[in-house]
């Protein structure tokens, strides 16, 4: 992949987001990362949505991220609302039935989905209906960015899940460190298109 590298910094997601799949691709840390990056950017006065496939959510990133933002930390943490599945399954169902809903209801500025492929990675070999989950998964992200900006989080760069993912992206991104310093980078349009269409695994 070409990296388009710009002078100034990018955001996760554009200010302020219209509807659309952003992703983001970055090392174990990127997590960690993008939850001190939304809350000291995003969050309060905005609505977060999290969906935790990543079993990552840390309330003390984001105290210490609202501290260094000069923002409240209990009114931070209240502003994301968080959803933690355990199963591929269920992080499907969260994500096909839940996640819109629950976006309009509480206005959210954009819903965060932390490291899914994990999920369907770990339940390859071991079930045989997971690749039919994996699909309804991505057209359920595919419905919710229609309506309204979800960003995905992955780490799971060689996943055999990842190609499908990457063709729905709006906007993708890559997340690296340079001399310890956060460096997020636009991989270009052309690149994503050059990847496998969504279609069933």
């Amino acid at each position: 992949m070409i990296l388009s590298r710009t002078e100034a910094a990018i955001s996760i997601v554009p200010q302020p987001p219209p509807p659309g799949l952003y992703i983001t691709l970055g090392p174990q840390n990127l997590i960690g990362w993008a939850l001190d990056m939304i809350s000291r950017t995003l969050a309060d006065p905005s609505r977060i949505v999290w969906v935790d496939a990543a079993n990552a959510f840390n309330a003390y990133i984001v105290s210490i991220a609202a501290r260094s933002a000069l923002k409240d930390p209990t009114q931070v943490l209240r502003s994301y609302h968080v959803a933690r599945p355990f199963t591929a399954y269920q992080l499907e169902a969260m994500v096909s039935e839940k996640l819109l809903p629950v976006a309009r209801r509480i206005n959210a500025l954009v819903s965060v989905v932390a490291d899914p492929l994990r999920l369907f990675a770990d339940a390859e070999g071991r079930d045989t209906q997971i690749r039919q989950c994996y699909t309804r998964f991505i057209f359920g992200l595919r419905a919710a960015a229609s309506e309204r900006a979800v960003l995905v989080l992955s780490t799971a760069d060689q996943s055999r899940y990842i190609k499908p993912l990457l063709a729905s992206a709006t906007r993708l991104t890559q997340l690296s460190f340079v001399d310890h310093r956060p460096l997020l980078e636009e991989i270009h349009g052309a690149d994503i298109a050059n990847h496998d269409p969504v279609h069933p695994l």
